[in-house]
């Protein structure tokens, strides 16, 4: 790191809630395209796990059912998956070979998550999901993110968060 003030120490380390608009490309029926607003709770814990809930809520004010959520330690400049990722809680799918690795500099984190989502048929995907966060400043930065499911692009996403709180 160098002398300059350290900006994702502000996502990390500090309990808080970021917010912004997003928008979603879905590679599904010739390309859909989604929009709404993104909550993430970020909550740190005593003994050092950071705690990620991402929130989506539609154009109607409604939250989606969907919740993604991260538990990570940071170790030097690498952030790490804290204790076991088995099973998917949206989806209540196996997960196995679970890997996440992030890496952290002054002003930006990435994020390489891949493991397998086991089906109730037994059906097996390969998923891997790319987070990119560019800050801004303390209070501001720029999110990007991709889905994979067995190499193929489901989802590309950005979204400009704010920290609200």
């Amino acid at each position: 790191m160098n002398g300059n003030t350290n900006k994702t120490d502000a996502f990390l380390k500090n309990t808080g809630i970021w917010e912004g608009e997003f928008s979603n490309y879905v590679n599904q029926m010739e390309g859909i395209t989604q929009r709404g607003k993104m909550i993430i709770e970020v909550e740190t814990t005593p003994e050092g796990t950071i705690i990620q809930r991402n929130f989506f809520v539609r154009p109607d004010g409604t939250k989606s059912d969907y919740v993604g959520i991260a538990q990570m330690r940071i170790e030097g400049n690498r952030l790490l998956w804290a204790g076991e990722a088995v099973e998917d809680p949206n989806t209540a799918e196996e997960i196995r070979n679970h890997s996440f690795e992030g890496i952290i500099t002054d002003d930006q984190i990435y994020i390489v998550e891949l493991y397998e989502a086991v089906g109730k048929d037994g059906t097996i995907e390969r998923r891997r999901n790319t987070t990119h966060y560019y800050f801004l400043s303390d209070k501001e930065a720029v999110m990007t993110g991709s889905v994979y499911v067995n190499d193929e692009l489901l989802v590309f996403a950005s979204t400009r968060l704010r920290r609200v709180r």
